[in-house]
């Protein structure tokens, strides 16, 4: 959830004042002892922080914890609670790039494990590429090869998510199994 709350572009004069209350709520969060610089959460690929009117879409925080990571409950996927429960650390992503439509990234990015199914759609930013950071510390890009993936990315606001993953989808094939949830088969 951004800064405040629902409606916390209400409370801000500009896109620099977006910019700090965004800051000061990241030192606040809690893994800003593990990375206490507010620039490291914002992709320098992701513009959308220099768009001037702060409803349509506008935000400063690029990426978002994968849901199963001690987070959101969907579709009768529960998320792990604790380090421990992850397996194969280096083969689980915990953050994704993500350009939530409704501008701040709120919440966590999810896809439903046991519909097979989206839910969010990724941000590419990077030459049809996003970042993934792992429970082990590594981050990689990725390239995305389906245009579902690439188009779901670019629709933003208009994009109706929940989408059903197409038989041979390599994206959701990709990321599936390194979607860390308890009772995860992966």
């Amino acid at each position: 959830m951004p800064p405040g709350g629902i409606g916390w572009q209400n409370n801000v004069r500009n896109v620099g004042h977006a910019i700090e209350t965004v800051k000061l709520a990241i030192a606040s969060g809690p893994m800003y002892e593990y990375s206490p610089n507010p620039e490291a959460y914002h992709c320098p690929g992701d513009q959308r922080m220099k768009r001037l009117n702060l409803r349509q879409g506008w935000a400063f925080d690029s990426y978002s914890k994968a849901g199963g990571m001690n987070s959101v409950a969907w579709g009768g996927a529960t998320p792990i609670q604790t380090y421990g429960e992850i397996l194969n650390p280096s083969d689980k992503y915990v953050f994704v790039e993500e350009a939530d439509p409704r501008g701040a990234n709120w919440g966590s990015w999810v896809l439903n494990p046991i519909s097979h199914t989206w839910v969010d759609p990724l941000a590419v930013w990077h030459n049809w590429k996003s970042t993934l950071s792992f429970a082990d510390g590594h981050a990689i890009t990725h390239r995305w090869l389906e245009k579902t993936t690439l188009t779901a990315s670019q629709l933003g606001s208009q994009s109706r998510f929940f989408w059903s993953k197409a038989k041979d989808d390599r994206d959701f094939l990709y990321l599936e199994p390194r979607y860390m949830w308890k009772g995860s088969k992966f």
